[in-house]
């Protein structure tokens, strides 16, 4: 590209970021600013590793409860420096964003080569709502869509002009990918099926050059894995993979509630038309190859492996960016067909300028629907903070007051509780922080969330009683001291207006009402109604929204 060309492109998107920071800061920060649950494992891990120097979610027990390697480390830096964590995680995932945006905007540039239409890119994806949502969150999300993002412009910056060189330019953005998600081979893979697409990309130097680097770094995380956890995978890999095939069917029902939400239908549609016009020039196939790789790998893991337990299919936003540009490349292809038919036929201004006033009006039209059917699209979310804090955190900060040496815990949401409460050991019986309910999961083959799915019942209900007996033994031998109790009691019930009653005034005894709708008995049938009100007392109930509740019981004295 030459030196003028690169000096606007640069200019154009210091714009995009100029333009997307205060939608980022505003929508992402001010009106969905919330942290979720699983942040605060990060950071009870991050404070295990300081105090004790243990890499584990309790100080005796060494388990990979994370799953991005270097936002791990963040946290863990952020403790150290004895900065406020949350804050600081919400900044440098702002920082991630602003950088994706400009990476967002260079690719969108080197294949729609039209500034304005190239800006638009970046602006839709800064007030994509899935991505408002989960980009203070907290989490490691936004620092991988912007690996994958800088990975992908460093890679079409590679095969615009191959060489050894540039292909080894683009290993480190590859690299960074393996240290923030599993996830990072799908990108990797796209980019080879692109290599072997087009015979000029197709030699063993390039390969070596961009995948040498990051697939090293892969094999040395799953040796350290190995040599210090004692496992080759993350733990949540356990605790998510343990369903069997019908994970597949949970994870296409979520596949296809994602295209449901957000305009993701017509992105899919206009993004497979896109691809179709790039296939025609015979010469770079491995761009619509890159692209379409790099959608459809995504969507396939996400679907093979049940979806995400977490709303608005978090994992699948490192592919909308892809989807974003190839259904600009359509949408673009479509105007300029559309404004070249109206100028042979009329070549007044007001028929130039009419294709664009058509396109304007036209998603206006759809924006103005969408606010309207789905008007808390962008709604605010401050609310789910302040549930944590009210609800987990004053349940762990219970907890701490009381806590004696050796006392455990058992939660569902394993993260601001334990993190409040340091001095307990906590049990985490969805299996993400805690090794042994797990590998009961994976060894089972169930999966609690994959459950309604099955189609072969007599196998799936076979690995629910056998994954039931198991936790059973598993909790009578841990005998844990309290347990955070999960209830959704139906609206206008009797249970739910016995919480609400709990809520304010204690009781002292569990009622039946209220033990019938602990969610966690659902899933393992570790108690029956009559042994949670024989050896438990409630201290404390909370209302989270007005269909969930939680209830803080202790185990009885003997």
């Amino acid at each position: 590209m030459a030196a003028g060309m690169q000096s606007m492109e640069r200019r154009w998107a210091v714009l995009a970021v100029v333009l997307s920071a205060p939608i980022l800061a505003y929508a992402g920060w001010i009106l969905r600013g919330f942290v979720q649950d699983d942040a605060l494992i990060y950071l009870r891990v991050a404070r295990i590793f300081l105090d004790h120097g243990n890499l584990g979610y309790n100080p005796e027990v060494r388990v990979e409860a994370f799953t991005g390697f270097f936002w791990q480390w963040l946290c863990i830096a952020t403790l150290w420096a004895d900065g406020p964590p949350l804050t600081v995680l919400k900044m440098v995932s702002l920082m991630f964003g602003l950088g994706s945006q400009w990476f967002l905007f260079r690719t969108a540039f080197r294949i729609l080569k039209h500034p304005l239409w190239a800006l638009a890119i970046p602006l839709i994806f800064a007030a994509y709502p899935p991505r408002v949502l989960w980009i203070t969150s907290g989490l490691e999300t936004e620092a991988f869509i912007f690996s994958v993002i800088w990975g992908a412009w460093m890679f079409l910056q590679a095969i615009e002009v191959p060489s050894p060189r540039s292909f080894w330019k683009a290993a480190p953005a590859f690299a960074f990918m393996v240290l923030n998600r599993p996830e990072a081979p799908i990108l990797m893979a796209a980019a080879f099926l692109a290599m072997l697409s087009e015979a000029r990309l197709r030699q063993a130097q390039y390969f070596l050059a961009l995948l040498g680097l990051p697939i090293a770094l892969y094999l040395i995380l799953l040796l350290f894995r190995l040599s210090y956890f004692g496992l080759p995978f993350p733990n949540t890999f356990y605790a998510k993979e343990a369903g069997g095939i019908w994970l597949m069917k949970r994870g296409y029902y979520a596949l296809k509630g994602f295209g449901q939400k957000n305009f993701n239908i017509f992105y899919s549609v206009f993004a497979l038309m896109g691809w179709v016009y790039l296939w025609r020039d015979e010469k770079e196939r491995g761009l619509p190859v890159f692209l379409a790789g790099w959608c459809l790998l995504f969507g396939l893991h996400f679907a093979r492996s049940g979806g995400d337990l977490m709303p608005e299919e978090r994992l699948l936003l490192p592919m909308a960016p892809a989807m974003l540009v190839s259904a600009g490349v359509f949408v673009k292809f479509l105007y300029d067909f559309l404004r070249q038919v109206v100028e042979d036929f009329h070549g007044s201004l007001f028929f130039r300028l009419a294709p664009g006033l058509l396109f304007a009006g036209l998603l206006g039209g759809i924006g103005f629907w969408y606010f309207q059917k789905y008007p808390r699209a962008f709604g605010g979310h401050n609310e789910v903070l302040e549930a944590l804090e009210l609800c987990h955190a004053d349940a762990g900060k219970i907890m701490q007051a009381r806590a004696r040496p050796g006392d455990k815990a058992v939660v569902t949401d394993a993260g601001m509780t334990a993190w409040v409460a340091p001095n307990v050991y906590f049990i985490d019986f969805l299996g993400l922080g805690d090794t042994t309910t797990s590998h009961i999961f994976y060894r089972n083959k169930f999966n609690p969330w994959a459950y309604e799915y099955c189609f072969w019942y007599p196998a799936c209900d076979q690995a629910k009683k056998n994954t039931e007996k198991e936790f059973l033994a598993y909790f009578l031998r841990e005998k844990p001291r309290w347990v955070v109790c999960n209830m959704i009691p139906g609206e206008n019930t009797p249970a739910q207006s016995a919480l609400r009653e709990a809520v304010q005034n204690p009781p002292d005894t569990i009622s039946p009402e209220m033990a019938q709708n602990i969610i966690m008995w659902q899933y393992f049938s570790v108690f029956s109604v009559d042994s949670i009100r024989l050896r438990y007392q409630p201290i404390k109930a909370y209302e989270y929204n007005p269909n969930y509740f939680l209830m803080l019981v202790e185990k009885r004295p003997l």
